[in-house]
């Protein structure tokens, strides 16, 4: 039988058939579950074919949060000018959106952007605008890089950014057989 060794949480790894990934995780419970050396046993012993597969990140988690902290730090600096940040763009994080808090986006795939705004009900002077509109560049900058690296940046109403698209990979340690 065809199997994949994987590293779960714990330090424990587990033997699974290959027929039990569904193209993000693996479904049912393992064959076999011990460290790493004890599922290479288990595999030989029984004559099951294997690979190793562990969970990667497309980049360290450490600069997703520090690009997390970052925008907000920039959007705090947009508050204390009397300016908000207003998007047009929705972004739906899942299926499930309707229960989940509205998160938007920077920029659209259909020409929507994000806009500065009075916060308050006073008017902004043109120096504090023009000094929030260097924010906003920075964000969007952010947000541009994040797109290219396959992520989104978007905030909620308060806004708190959250980058999604930063989700682990299986990647296979060795050539499949």
């Amino acid at each position: 039988m065809k199997t994949d060794i994987v590293r779960e949480d714990g330090g424990q790894s587990a033997v699974y058939s290959k027929c039990a990934f569904d193209g993000y995780d693996y479904k049912g419970d393992p064959i076999f579950r011990g460290d790493e050396g004890e599922c290479l046993d288990y595999c030989e012993a029984n004559g099951h074919t294997h690979r190793l597969r562990r969970h990667a990140a497309l980049v360290p988690p450490k600069f997703v949060k520090d690009v997390e902290r970052r925008a907000d730090d920039a959007v705090g600096k947009i508050r204390d000018l009397g300016l908000a940040v207003r998007s047009d763009v929705t972004y739906r994080a899942s299926a499930a959106w309707k229960e989940q808090p509205t998160h938007y986006a920077y920029i659209g795939d259909f020409g929507g952007v994000a806009k500065l705004e009075d916060a308050g009900d006073r008017a902004c002077s043109d120096a504090a605008y023009a000094v929030g509109k260097g924010w906003l560049r920075e964000l969007f900058g952010m947000a541009t890089a994040l797109w290219e690296l396959g992520f989104t940046l978007t905030f909620d109403k308060d806004g708190k950014h959250t980058i999604f698209g930063n989700y682990p990979q299986w990647v296979t340690l060795d050539e499949e057989e």
